[in-house]
């Protein structure tokens, strides 16, 4: 998918972000797009410092692989992950019950 290789490599150059990336598509899978650009953006946050002082390589990897017959999303990143924190006062915020409440409850 062209506009998700131009999407990656313009944001990756805009911070000075070396990444290698994969995108694996099965037929049309436009209708998950928004989704995944606003997990792409997510997956390109952590800087070159931030990678190196975590013994990281300063080229991130990023897997896109896109399912339109089961309607899924497989996005794998090697960057420092999710912080719940940021996302329970988001969801909060917006009057949402927390995902981590759900998580705990199992």
């Amino acid at each position: 998918m062209k506009f998700l290789s131009n999407m990656i490599e313009t944001i990756a150059e805009g911070i000075g972000k070396k990444v290698s990336y994969e995108v694996v598509e099965e037929k049309d899978s436009t209708t998950l797009m928004d989704a995944i650009v606003h997990i792409l953006r997510n997956s390109l946050v952590e800087s070159k410092g931030e990678r190196l002082n975590a013994g990281k390589s300063e080229i991130g990897k990023i897997k896109v692989s896109l399912n339109n017959k089961n309607l899924s999303i497989s996005i794998e990143d090697d960057g420092r992950g999710i912080d719940h924190s940021i996302i329970t006062k988001k969801e909060m915020a917006k009057g949402i019950t927390p995902t981590l409440y759900f998580l705990k409850k199992k």
